[in-house]
């Protein structure tokens, strides 16, 4: 029996395949950050074709967290039913209720004092204000976050 891993970095991160002295390929299988996955989700992935609903059918944590980050936060957002719970200034905190088995989902969409641009940071669901969350981004307390110290 013939195998070849392909893992350039270390960690699991690429494709395993087995074949029988025949050279028939028996085996193939992938892994995304040391986390193996299936081929269908790959190609989904590979195909940007990867979707909210996709993720949310994922019964795997560790395959769905991989999915999630493939695709992207604000992607997510954008593509399910979400809840802003607080804002301040261009700061929004937004809660997911986004898998029944997952305790909801807190998101801090920002805007970048220096580009201008959006971003979308998952932060811990115990955040219950936009400045608190932002804060914590910081590692610091609601309190001692001042925002003139960005710029």
């Amino acid at each position: 029996m013939k195998m070849q891993m392909n893992f350039s970095d270390g960690l699991r991160n690429g494709f395993y395949k087995k074949w029988t002295p025949e050279g028939k390929l028996i085996l193939k299988q992938i892994y995304v950050r040391n986390t193996k996955i299936s081929n269908r989700l790959y190609a989904r992935m590979e195909n940007k074709e990867l979707s909210a609903q996709d993720i949310i059918k994922i019964k795997n944590a560790a395959v769905r967290r991989i999915c999630l980050e493939e695709l992207g936060y604000a992607r997510f957002l954008s593509q399910v039913e979400h809840k802003v719970i607080d804002r301040d200034g261009e700061y929004e905190l937004i809660k997911i209720d986004w898998h029944k088995r997952e305790e909801p989902m807190h998101l801090l969409k920002v805007k970048c004092p220096s580009t201008g641009a959006y971003y979308t940071l998952r932060v811990p669901p115990h955040m219950k204000t936009a400045k608190q969350a932002v804060a914590w981004t910081f590692h610091m307390k609601k309190s001692e976050y001042n925002p003139i110290d960005e710029a």
